[in-house]
Parts: C-alpha cells; sequence; structure tokens
C-alpha cells in the first residue's frame, strides 16, 4: 500500500496520517512504525527498508518524509523510482513531502497511474480563509470546545494556518476552559506585526491614506521600533516585488516559491496584493522606504513626517 501526501499544511497531513495508522492498527495491532528521514537518508538504507518483508515477518509502515524535495538525493530517488515498478503489497509505505510538489514531475506521474485501491493520493494545500472557518469550528465541535463564531473569525485571521490555530486553540481554551469569546483572542492573541503590514500594504494599495497612516502610528504606540516597522514593509516590497515579476511572466505559484523561497501562504497573499499595484510603484514604495530608512538612521525627520511621505507619495 502506498500513500502519497503533499502541502505545505503540514498539520492536516500529520492528523491524516495518524488516523490511517490509528486505523491500520485496528486490524494489525502489532504493526511497526519506522520514520525515516529522506533529507539524510542514504541509498543503501532506503533500499534495505524497502526490501520484501520476510515470511511470517509483522507488517510495518514506513514513513519518509521530504525525500523528493531534496535536491542531493538524487540516488535514493532513484530508488524509490525503481521500488515503485514492483512495490510490495505488504510494505506501508507513505511518501511526506512537507511543500507544494511539481505534479509534471516523474515520480508525481509514475504514482498518480498507480491511483486505486493500493495507492492514494493526498493534497494538503493552505485553506482559505472560509474553508480554514469551517475547519476550526469542526475541530472545537469534535473536542467539545465551546467558542463563539466571532472568536472564530478573529483568530482566523491572526492565525492563519491549522498548526498556528491549534496553537491558539489550546491555550485559549487553558485561559477560559468554559468558552472561548473574541475578548479572549483579543487578549492572548493580538495582531502579529506581519498582519499589520499585509494590513497596510492593502490599505496603501486601496489608496486608503488615513488609515494607513493610522495603523502605522499605532505600531508605534504598541511599541514596535519605528526602524523595525520600515525593515519589515521594505521586505514585504521586496516579496511583491519578487512575486509581480515572476507573475508577469505568467509563473505558478509553485514555481514561484521554488524560485524565491517565500513561504505559499505569504505568496497567496502578495498575488492578492499586487492587484493593485503596477511594478513601478512598487519598486517607487521600496525606494521611498530606504530613503526614510537612511533619514530616521541618521537623524533628519522623524516616523510620523516619514511614514506619511511613503503612503501619500
Amino acid at each position: 500500500m502506498l500513500y502519497f501526501l503533499f502541502g505545505p499544511d503540514t498539520f492536516r497531513a500529520k492528523q491524516y496520517i495518524d488516523q490511517t495508522i490509528n486505523q491500520l492498527k485496528k486490524t494489525d495491532p502489532d504493526i511497526a512504525v519506522q520514520k525515516l528521514d529522506g533529507t539524510t537518508i542514504l541509498p543503501q538504507p532506503l533500499a534495505e527498508n524497502l526490501e520484501p518483508l520476510a515470511l511470517f515477518t509483522s507488517r510495518k509502515i514506513t514513513i519518509i518524509k521530504n525525500l523528493f524535495t531534496t535536491k542531493n538525493q538524487v540516488k535514493a530517488q532513484e530508488i524509490m523510482i525503481n521500488y515503485l515498478d514492483h512495490p510490495d503489497p505488504n510494505n506501508i509505505i507513505i511518501i511526506w513531502e512537507q511543500d507544494n510538489f511539481d505534479k509534471r514531475s516523474q515520480i508525481y506521474r509514475k504514482i498518480k497511474k498507480m491511483i486505486g485501491a493500493n495507492c492514494n493520493i493526498e493534497e494538503f494545500n493552505l485553506l482559505k480563509k472560509p474553508a480554514l472557518i469551517n475547519w476550526t469550528k469542526n475541530y472545537c465541535r469534535e473536542r467539545q470546545i465551546n467558542i463563539d463564531h466571532q472568536a472564530i473569525n478573529i483568530l482566523v485571521d491572526r492565525a492563519p494556518t491549522t498548526f498556528a490555530l491549534v496553537n491558539e486553540i489550546t491555550k485559549a481554551t487553558t485561559h477560559s476552559p468554559d468558552k472561548i469569546t473574541a475578548h479572549t483572542i483579543d487578549e492572548l492573541t493580538p495582531p502579529i506585526p506581519t498582519e499589520i503590514i499585509f494590513d497596510l500594504t492593502d490599505q496603501i494599495g486601496h489608496k486608503k491614506n488615513s488609515l494607513a497612516y493610522q495603523t502605522a502610528i499605532n505600531l508605534t504606540h504598541r511599541g514596535e521600533d519605528p526602524l523595525k516597522i520600515i525593515a519589515s514593509l521594505a521586505t514585504h516590497l521586496q516579496n511583491l516585488i519578487a512575486v509581480k515579476e515572476l507573475n508577469n511572466q505568467h509563473i505558478n505559484p509553485s514555481d514561484i516559491h521554488q524560485q524565491t523561497n517565500i513561504h505559499p501562504f505569504v505568496i497567496k497573499k502578495c498575488l492578492e496584493q499586487t492587484r493593485h499595484f503596477s511594478l513601478p510603484e512598487l519598486v517607487q514604495i521600496h525606494h521611498r522606504l530606504a530613503q526614510t530608512d537612511y533619514r530616521l538612521k541618521t537623524g533628519q525627520s522623524d516616523f510620523p513626517t516619514e511614514i506619511f511621505k511613503v503612503i501619500t507619495n
């Protein structure tokens, strides 16, 4: 049996693996579980792990992580590809790639042809907000966690991945075991600077200058260092420029990730934001941020004056 899992939502993938193992153990309590790091495993040990099981030997589950997204594992990858020509039906192999995966690759095409009773392919993309809200509702319902709808909406904005959500829900449940409210989330999960930088960029893109200015000033009221705010904005603008340039070349998000190493969630947000800017506009804003950084560091100006120029020019 072969399971091929891929995608950046590693929490849901881990849930799937745990559920699969639990189901298999119901029919075979003695089944063993072995985990292999595909980024470092040598070809010979991998080949030995894939050999047919000896007679009367208990079945085993072998989980191999990130073998095919590791560039220097060519020989080990070839061993796995060859194994798939004649897989042992008693072996249960879970290939887990914890990122986006090129569906044009040899291994993906080969496994896709194998889909059936003895092969499953599961893709775990990051959930968009509506799906993430539903996922959170189900997660809390299954665990009898009392959380109101407004709290879920706020939480999804502030912890936009399943892994981060579970951490925040666990923290909120410890703090408020009877019910998690919007007040609970505001108290325990404040907006993160990165989230506010996205908000600020959205506001600039939609020409909401007054709101953008107030957002930037509020960051300093929270105690954020003005130079760090400028640096965060500059980094975000660099991401926007890179994503905009590659998107203009009709390069898909998966390949953008491969070329830039920008997180898939950030790429998705950048693609949404770049619709409101031309490439020259993004470059100009980045240039103004560089000038702002210089003037602040040399004491020639102050943050409210400079951030106003960045937003309104």
